[in-house]
């Protein structure tokens, strides 16, 4: 029988989650077959399933309460912000939070603190609105040459028009190297992206590679500066290409930065094939 005594609504659940649970650990309600029990998720920001909260240690396969809906106090691992959303975490029986309701998004934290008290909805967030969704997303090419010195990193262009810019990520005509992070799309993005230099590019390959490709955060901050995923030399034909993810916050943008160390000047880019142009595509994959 559910409780709904001070308007909490807690249900009787068989732990099958492998292990023990206890006061506050987040599960989640069924296991695809049998909604009378509960299991745990490593997945972050878990939504296909309704998400509970222990209110008591309770033994594998022993039978214990969950809550569903109301107060409670939940396992956060961390300190938590007064007002921030909940999310499953990527550790098992925690959860983490965030300033952004986005997909995932199960409960509303009451105090800040560790294990703080919270107000928990049970079924998490199928989907948000796009101002602030995991769907945020600039898709951008260039097809055109630049030119890099030696030894000087510079921003990679993407000037052509946008094939898909959700929130105004990416302006093609003004400062077109950055991909900003729109409000309210704090948290984690994905960068992936395609530099192109054809064989025979002047002085690109004197030291065995011809493009090294990275990013920068904020015009300051490099991200893995000594990265870059394939090699290019000037007997090569081919695309530099790359893929990071990384927490940012709002109003961050990230440029794709590109170096050589030739001794010369390499050429980068095509004036008129479209298979050459560059690529890059930024996009928002969860909350912080």
């Amino acid at each position: 029988m559910a409780s709904t005594s001070g308007r909490r609504v807690v249900v009787p659940l068989t732990n099958k989650s492998g292990g023990s649970v206890a006061l506050g650990d987040i599960v989640v309600i069924g296991n695809g077959t049998d909604d009378s029990c509960f299991t745990t998720t490593t997945t972050a920001a878990f939504n296909a399933r309704m998400i509970g909260v222990a209110q008591e240690t309770i033994a594998n396969n022993a039978t214990g309460r969950v809550l569903i809906r109301g107060m409670t106090v939940v396992n956060s691992g961390a300190s938590l912000t007064r007002d921030h959303f909940l999310f499953a975490s990527t550790v098992a029986k925690e959860c983490t939070g965030s300033a952004t309701r986005a997909a995932g998004a199960f409960g509303q934290v009451l105090a800040t603190g560790t294990d703080p008290v919270a107000i928990v909805w049970g079924m998490p967030d199928p989907t948000v609105s796009a101002s602030a969704t995991a769907a945020m997303q600039a898709i951008c090419t260039h097809q055109g040459t630049s030119s890099l010195t030696s030894g000087t990193p510079a921003a990679i262009p993407f000037g052509d028009t946008d094939e898909r810019d959700t929130d105004s990520i990416h302006n093609p005509s003004s400062n077109n190297s950055r991909f900003t992070v729109p409000a309210g799309g704090g948290g984690v993005w994905a960068v992936e992206w395609k530099i192109f230099m054809a064989a025979g590019t002047t002085g690109a390959g004197d030291v065995g590679w011809g493009l090294q490709s990275y990013i920068r955060k904020n015009g300051t901050t490099d991200v893995d500066p000594r990265y870059r995923a394939r090699t290019i030399t000037d007997a090569d034909t081919g695309d530099g290409y790359g893929y990071r993810e990384l927490v940012l916050a709002d109003g961050d943008y990230i440029e794709i930065m590109g170096t050589q160390a030739s001794g010369g000047t390499a050429t980068i880019g095509h004036a008129s094939t479209a298979s050459a142009k560059h690529y890059c595509s930024f996009r928002r994959v969860g909350p912080s």
